[in-house]
């Protein structure tokens, strides 16, 4: 919400500044019309039916901030109208393809305003009723969201989150970060779109970033929920592959973190959790098949308890050696059927034979 306070404090300030001009800049009409396109993160085409010759250097110099926070490389175009007798602001946003993003009223006399957004199919998503405009210390309340049918919804349903998507190559860094509204997970609303380069992360980013990952070239996403107080950084490679998680989070006056490694095959590599900057939980290590290495289990940065698995593990050696049982289980049950056919087969005929023989001998002798 911060950047759309930005854009309205800059309108107050804009419009101000135009209503207390020098009055030889601008013709007999009341009103007062400025348009310009906002285009490849510039100023383009601005106009107005004014004789202020500073007007395109006012607009830039008023805007071009907030526009590239806000809306980064999308095109859009800007128009205000200014009412010099009612004493009234009013500034639209549309994309490129005419249809209205942003809607902002001033009333000075009322000291009131009115900023709402628009959606890509130009229904009303929000509206924000502003007061004390006067003073610039603008107050919000009573702040309506509507769905694309235009039914009114439940604002607490609404999660408001900063998304930033990076890239971390030859030791540059470059990438995006999205300003929006989900609702049950589901995106409700972007509010604005500036590049990474540009924002409070920069320096954070970089600084770990060289630390880490020096040389490589890596991908990287994070999620800052602000209203659940939670913070999901996710490490690729360049095959977009996982490499790390982090997990960071508040509850109860504590902060709490989970780490995940993983192994280019997606296996989970190792699993880490924090409390307030020590160990505390469970901390767990796995050979790259799946199977478990290391179980300890940590309370305030002392270990409880530790159970070692050799390579194969608990799990799979026990597997293997039930497995070996049923093996030599097997075996002596093949053995003792082979051990049947050779005796029926092979050892009754030639006993049969010698008896036989036996008989033959000892009967003529008789």
């Amino acid at each position: 919400m911060k950047k759309i306070f930005l854009i309205l404090i800059l309108i107050f300030i804009f419009s101000v500044n135009i209503f207390a001009g020098d009055k030889n800049n601008y013709n007999s009409s009341q009103i007062i019309k400025i348009s310009a396109t906002w285009k490849n993160n510039e100023f383009i085409n601005i106009s107005s039916n004014t004789n202020d010759i500073d007007m395109e250097k006012k607009i830039i110099y008023y805007f071009t901030p907030s526009f590239r926070q806000m809306f980064y490389n999308k095109e859009e175009k800007l128009e205000i109208y200014l009412d010099k007798v009612k004493v009234l602001a009013n500034a639209n946003v549309y994309n490129k393809k005419d249809i209205k993003e942003l809607e902002l009223l001033f009333n000075f006399k009322d000291n009131t305003g009115t900023f709402k957004f628009y959606d890509e199919n130009a229904n009303l998503r929000i509206i924000m009723p502003i007061e004390n405009i006067s003073s610039s210390n603008f107050t919000t309340d009573n702040i309506e969201a509507f769905d694309e049918n235009g039914t009114q919804i439940d604002m607490n349903s609404l999660r408001d989150l900063v998304e930033i998507d990076g890239l971390w190559k030859n030791n540059n860094l470059s990438g995006t970060i999205k300003g929006i509204l989900y609702k049950e997970d589901n995106l409700f609303f972007q509010l604005f779109s500036t590049p990474l380069e540009e924002s409070e992360f920069y320096k954070k980013h970089k600084k770990q970033l060289e630390e880490l990952y020096d040389n490589q070239n890596i991908i990287f996403k994070e999620i800052l929920d602000g209203k659940n107080q939670t913070l999901n950084t996710k490490v690729y490679n360049e095959n977009n592959v996982l490499l790390t998680e982090e997990i960071l989070y508040k509850k109860n006056n504590s902060f709490f973190k989970t780490l995940k490694q993983f192994y280019t095959n997606g296996n989970i590599k190792e699993i880490f959790n924090f409390k307030d900057g020590v160990y505390d939980g469970l901390h767990e290590i796995y050979n790259e098949d799946g199977s478990k290495q290391l179980l300890e289990n940590y309370s305030n940065g002392k270990l409880i308890s530790q159970e070692k698995f050799d390579d194969e593990g608990f799990f799979r050696k026990t597997f293997t050696t039930l497995k070996n049982i049923a093996y030599k289980i097997r075996n002596i049950f093949t053995f003792i059927a082979d051990f049947w056919i050779v005796f029926v087969f092979l050892v009754l005929p030639v006993i049969g034979i010698l008896a036989l023989i036996y008989e033959a001998i000892f009967k003529r002798k008789k």
